[in-house]
Parts: C-alpha cells; sequence; structure tokens
C-alpha cells in the first residue's frame, strides 16, 4: 500500500496532474487517506484507491453536497473516473473548510 499523504506528496499529485492550477490553501485526512487542495474555484482531491492514489477536481461550491457520517466527510465524483474520497474529518469541524478572503 501507498504512505499516508502529506502536505508536500499532496502538492506535488496535484502538480502532476494539474500543473495549471497553484492551490492555495490544503487540507489533509487525519488517517492520511485522502487529501483537499483550493485552487481558486477548484477543489483538487487526492484519494487512496488500491495501492495508490487518484486525483480529481470539483468547484469548491460542490463540497457543501459532500455526505458526512460519523466522523467521515465523503465526496462523491459523478463521470467516467467516478469513485468518491473519504476524509477523517471531525463530526464538529466545519465542512467544507473555510477559505482564506484572499484566495477567493
Amino acid at each position: 500500500p501507498s504512505p499516508p499523504l502529506d502536505e508536500v506528496h499532496l502538492r506535488r499529485l496535484l502538480a502532476d496532474d494539474y500543473p495549471g492550477q497553484h492551490p492555495q490553501d490544503v487540507w489533509l485526512s487525519a488517517d492520511g487517506g485522502a487529501g483537499l487542495a483550493q485552487a481558486g474555484d477548484l477543489a483538487l482531491f487526492a484519494y487512496r484507491l488500491g495501492d495508490g492514489y487518484v486525483t480529481r477536481d470539483l468547484p469548491w461550491s460542490a463540497l457543501a453536497r459532500a455526505h458526512r457520517d460519523a466522523g467521515r466527510v465523503i465526496v462523491e465524483f459523478s463521470g467516467p473516473a467516478g469513485g468518491e474520497a473519504r476524509f477523517d474529518w471531525p463530526a464538529d469541524t466545519v465542512w467544507p473548510p473555510p477559505i482564506a478572503a484572499q484566495s477567493r
């Protein structure tokens, strides 16, 4: 299996798959199985799938539709790539995470 994500690994994965984007803010799942970055109006994700990580993107505004369940946030992706990212995210913490005003 792949090692847990840290900020350096997350940024490297996203830079490889989204070379034109420059994430401002990043968040990591408590278990290291997923990461989220905000780049302009996009939410960029990397999450564990099998023995590696895959990346996906959504409009930041779509994060509000994520499902919360027992300390986890589940973000589903549509389209041919599909899949879902699962974040260990404390139930008492705001989702989606707030972004800095200068990032918007």
